[in-house]
């Protein structure tokens, strides 16, 4: 269960926990992503996000506005100011600062372009190969003299003739083959990741992201800036839509280590001396404060193992992976589906302990609108036969989400955990695994040794362990294969199909 609970949102020591989260093996199931150490905020910079639900959109305006300092007390009460806050730029600056941020991670020197995802020179020629998109359009409420208008977190490089077809439009409306383009009367980013590298490409989330930074950013309290929302279908007077396929948008396409990057790279004043902006997009760091704020209802998810969806949200899961000796090759990991209940959709995190993987990554996991499911694949560390012993470990899933339609959903949705168990057996096999009498040769002896352990007259804990070589905790045909490989008879050579 999350740390918030309904109508209150905990904010002290949010990057320790943060940190706190022990990342499972990565891998690219769903839409999954990790959250990077090296990019997270500061432990304090969300430390007065401590009002309630309601208030959630002012507090985080207050943090990433130019005006703030993020205060905090110290010793003998007095104010330290920790000098966070909005340092406005030019828009000219953005034609230096943009190939910094938007750099492309396999090719220094080059911009990664909006849309597209062009990999260019970043070089400055005015505006030839890129110029200067606002993923806001300068029409819908910036004019050009504010700091909504310079802004670096809306601001980035695209062909010239792509920014030229976007216009104005709003976002929306998927194209049916995935690419950029106008769809009717909306502006599809396009969804297509770089192939060999997902962290680049796929627009679809970053510009959710934005839009929601935009819409908490400003709220016309400046000079030069108007109260920014974002609407349902097309653009209004200050509005840019469409907010339902943002939402949409922002749980399908989790914050990758590109944006996260980016983020960082406009807020630290060490990494980009030149060029940082001060602030951060807290939608990045903190995607489950998306739907307080913009979400449609009070959150209704609930995540669950197992076959039914427990009154309190919370559910567990066993999984014996058996006995393994020592050495002993590991098993293939188990599937473990998680299930999602509900409408709503959610962010959620995965946290391991002990002796357990999975490749679902810390926080930056979401299930979309609607039920859902997705297979965890769980197994275990590479080294867990290395030694002897029981060993265990645990896969603990948080519902993210900060607000709840009731017992079991959204803040109140309980822990779901799934125990791993495994029994290491200190047994000194011989090489080959098969010559169960040590005499150099694998035959009719040891095949006894092997149908004496199959019947189950021999011990388990004994050499039996030896011969289980999928794992299993039991003799079974698998085994007997994995025998007949090395089966060469009295006196000859082992084959060399046999594994040792």
């Amino acid at each position: 269960m999350s740390v918030y609970r309904r109508g209150t949102i905990a904010g002290n020591g949010w990057a320790a926990r943060w940190l706190g989260f022990v990342f499972c093996l990565i891998g690219l199931a769903g839409s999954a992503r990790a959250q990077y150490a090296q990019y997270a905020p500061p432990e304090d910079y969300y430390g007065t996000v401590t009002g309630s639900v309601a208030t959630l959109k002012s507090e985080l305006h207050l943090i990433i506005s130019s005006d703030y300092w993020n205060s905090r007390t110290g010793p003998g009460g007095t104010f330290v100011p920790n000098g966070y806050g909005h340092r406005v730029r030019t828009y000219d600056q953005a034609r230096q600062a943009l190939p910094i941020v938007d750099g492309d991670p396999d090719q220094p020197g080059n911009i990664i372009l909006a849309y597209n995802g062009a990999s260019v020179p970043g070089a400055w020629d005015s505006g030839a190969t890129w110029n200067r998109e606002h993923r806001w359009p300068d029409s819908i409420g910036l004019g050009s003299s504010g700091p909504d208008y310079s802004d670096m977190f809306q601001l980035t490089g695209c062909n010239p003739s792509i920014n030229s077809s976007r216009g104005n439009n709003p976002f929306g409306t998927p194209s049916s083959s995935g690419t950029y383009g106008h769809v009717g009367s909306y502006w599809y980013p396009g969804d297509a990741d770089r192939p060999g590298n997902p962290d680049v490409g796929n627009d679809t989330g970053d510009v959710a992201r934005v839009g929601f930074y935009m819409a908490v950013r400003y709220d016309g309290g400046e000079p030069n800036t108007f109260d920014l929302e974002l609407t349902n279908g097309l653009n209004g007077t200050n509005q840019l839509g469409d907010k339902a396929a943002l939402l949409v948008w922002h749980y399908q396409d989790v914050p990758s280590a590109f944006e996260q990057r980016r983020n960082h790279l406009l807020f630290s004043s060490v990494d980009n001396p030149a060029y940082y902006q001060g602030n951060r997009n807290p939608f990045i760091d903190h995607p489950e404060y998306v739907w307080a704020i913009f979400g449609e209802a009070p959150n209704d998810s609930t995540l669950y193992v197992g076959a039914s969806l427990p009154a309190d949200g919370a559910s567990s899961l066993l999984i014996d992976f058996g006995t393994l000796a020592v050495g002993a090759a590991l098993p293939a990991p188990q599937g473990v589906t998680l299930n999602k209940a509900g409408t709503a959709p959610t962010y959620y995190a995965a946290t391991v302990s002990g002796i357990a993987t999975c490749d679902v990554a810390g926080r930056n996991n979401a299930f979309g609108h609607n039920a859902g499911s997705r297979v965890l694949a769980v197994g275990l560390p590479a080294d867990t036969t290395a030694t002897a012993g029981v060993k265990t470990g645990t896969i603990t899933i948080d519902n993210l989400d900060l607000t709840n339609q009731g017992a079991g959903t959204g803040s109140l949705d309980g822990d779901d955990t799934i125990q791993v168990t495994v029994n290491v057996i200190g047994v000194n096999c011989p090489v080959p695994f098969a010559d169960s009498d040590r005499d150099g040769d694998v035959d009719q002896t040891d095949f006894a040794d092997l149908q004496l352990c199959y019947s189950g007259e021999e011990p388990y804990t004994a050499g039996c362990a030896c011969f289980d070589r999928d794992g299993s905790g039991t003799i079974d045909s698998a085994d007997f294969d994995a025998f007949h490989a090395c089966y060469g008879g009295p006196g000859l050579a082992v084959p060399p199909t046999c594994g040792q």
